[in-house]
C-alpha cells in the first residue's frame, strides 16, 4: 500500500526520464556515438520493466493526474499497467537503430497485447 505508493511514482518518472535521454541523444547522434553506458542503463530499464508486474495500487499511486480516459487504459492493462502508462515513451523507441533495444521494446508490447488479450 503505502510502498507502492512512494516506489511507483519515483518508479515511472525514473523509466520515463532514461527513455526520454536515450531518445534524445540518439536523435542527435548517430547511432555509434551514442554513449554505451547511456544504451546500457535504457535496456537495463527495459528489461526491467518487461518483469515488472504492477499491482492495481501501485498504478493508482502513480499516475493520480492522468486522465480518466488514461487511468481507464492502466485499468485494463492490469499487471501490465506500467508498460500501458509509459507507452508514449516505448513507442519513441520502436525505430531505434539499435536491435536489442528494439527487441526489448517488443518483448514489452507483446506482454501488454497479451495482458490486454489483443
Amino acid at each position: 500500500g503505502n510502498l507502492a505508493g512512494v516506489a511507483a511514482p519515483a518508479l515511472l518518472q525514473r523509466l520515463r526520464k532514461i527513455i526520454s535521454k536515450y531518445v534524445a541523444e540518439e536523435q542527435q547522434k548517430s547511432p555509434s556515438q551514442v554513449k554505451m553506458a547511456l544504451e546500457e542503463e535504457t535496456l537495463f530499464a527495459l528489461e526491467r520493466l518487461s518483469s515488472l508486474h504492477a499491482s492495481e495500487a501501485a498504478y493508482r499511486a502513480a499516475g493520480p493526474q492522468a486522465p480518466q480516459s488514461a487511468k481507464s487504459a492502466c485499468e485494463l492493462a492490469a499487471r501490465q499497467a506500467f508498460a500501458m502508462a509509459l507507452l508514449p515513451q516505448l513507442s519513441s523507441l520502436v525505430t531505434s537503430p539499435m536491435p536489442s533495444i528494439r527487441s526489448a521494446v517488443r518483448r514489452i508490447l507483446e506482454a501488454l497485447s497479451a495482458e490486454l488479450c489483443l
